[in-house]
C-alpha cells in the first residue's frame, strides 16, 4: 500500500465513534413534554366536541319585531327602469327638455326616500336582501307616489 492509504486509515481507526446505541436503554420523557400532549388532547377534544355540536350550543336568533319593522327592501333597479321607459314614451310625445325631466324625477325619487328616512326606516336595495318577511317590499307604494307602471 502507498504512504496516503496508510495514513487515511490511521485517521479513519483513530476517530472516536459517532454514538453508541444500547438495546435496553430507557428513554426519559420530560414532564413538559407530557403536559403539552395533554393540554393540546384537551384542546383537541374541545374543539371536536364544539364542531359536533355537543358544547356550546347556541339558541336560534331572536330578532326584535321593531328592528324588522325598521327595515324594507326596494327594487332600486324596478323603479328606474319603469321611470326611463316612462320618459322615453313621454319624450316621443312631448319633446320637452330632457335634462329638466331628469332632475325632476331625481327631486320626486329623493323626497318618496327622505319620506321613509324621516319615519326611521332604512331602506336597502331588494338586490341584496337574502330574506325578508311579507309585507317589507315597498316598491310598489314608491311606483305610484312617483306615478309608475311596474315592467310587466
Amino acid at each position: 500500500m502507498s504512504d496516503e492509504v496508510k495514513t487515511d486509515l490511521a485517521v479513519t481507526e483513530q476517530a472516536a465513534p459517532i454514538a453508541e446505541i444500547k438495546p435496553n436503554a430507557k428513554v426519559a420523557i420530560s414532564g413538559s413534554l407530557l403536559i403539552f400532549v395533554g393540554i393540546f388532547m384537551i384542546g383537541a377534544g374541545v374543539i371536536a366536541a364544539w364542531h359536533e355540536g355537543i358544547i356550546f350550543k347556541s339558541a336560534p336568533a331572536q330578532v326584535p319585531a321593531s328592528a324588522i319593522s325598521n327595515i324594507v327592501s326596494l327594487d332600486f333597479g324596478g323603479v328606474i327602469s319603469a321611470s326611463t321607459r316612462q320618459f322615453l314614451e313621454e319624450s316621443k310625445i312631448n319633446k320637452a327638455d330632457a335634462a329638466a325631466k331628469g332632475k325632476e324625477f331625481s327631486n320626486r325619487l329623493a323626497t318618496v326616500l327622505n319620506e321613509y328616512k324621516d319615519a326611521g326606516v332604512i331602506i336597502v336595495d331588494q338586490r341584496y336582501v337574502i330574506a325578508a318577511p311579507d309585507g317589507h317590499d315597498i316598491t310598489a307604494d314608491v311606483m305610484a307616489k312617483l306615478n309608475l307602471k311596474a315592467d310587466k
